[in-house]
């Protein structure tokens, strides 16, 4: 996830139901680990920032605010700040890509990550993944139905 989608999160998006808590990205719910859950939970329900201007508007619930009440933190300073913690976006973007396209076909997972097709093929070829097996029983699925898809099993 870019730093810039990170710092766009607000308190709303900490999201507790019945599994454990979430966080909801792009119309998405992504659940979270337990440590990371807890983390997620306290910040989300910290009291507002001390700021006496800040009270006087409504300023979005920033999960983290920056200077002013009404804006997010900025994506340079929190990614760097994120760095000397040891967590490098990138890598974990690029680690959950990687992963994506080992178990996804390309258009698949260009459109999940808002990638180009293109994009998507190179991490598949990074992932080492063959889609064309699978694209091969879709269009025999499309083309039989049922029993062609049953005659395929049996050759795997």
């Amino acid at each position: 996830m870019l730093v810039s989608r990170i710092t766009q999160l607000t308190k709303d998006d900490v999201i507790e139901d019945g599994q454990g808590t979430c966080l909801a990205i792009d119309g998405h719910r992504l659940m979270l680990p337990p440590r990371l859950a807890s983390l997620a939970r306290q910040l989300r329900d910290q009291d507002e920032p001390r700021w006496t201007l800040g009270r006087l508007g409504a300023p979005a619930p920033w999960l983290f605010p920056g200077q002013s009440p009404a804006r997010p933190a900025m994506d340079v300073p929190f990614g760097v700040r994120l760095h000397r913690y040891g967590i490098d976006a990138h890598a974990g973007r690029n680690t959950g890509r990687l992963a994506l396209a080992a178990e996804l076909p390309a258009s698949v997972l260009a459109d999940l990550t808002g990638i180009s097709i293109s994009t998507a093929e190179r991490w598949s070829q990074w992932a080492k993944r063959d889609w064309a097996a699978y694209v091969g029983q879709r269009a025999a699925d499309d083309a039989g139905g049922i029993d062609s898809l049953k005659r395929a099993k049996q050759t795997y």
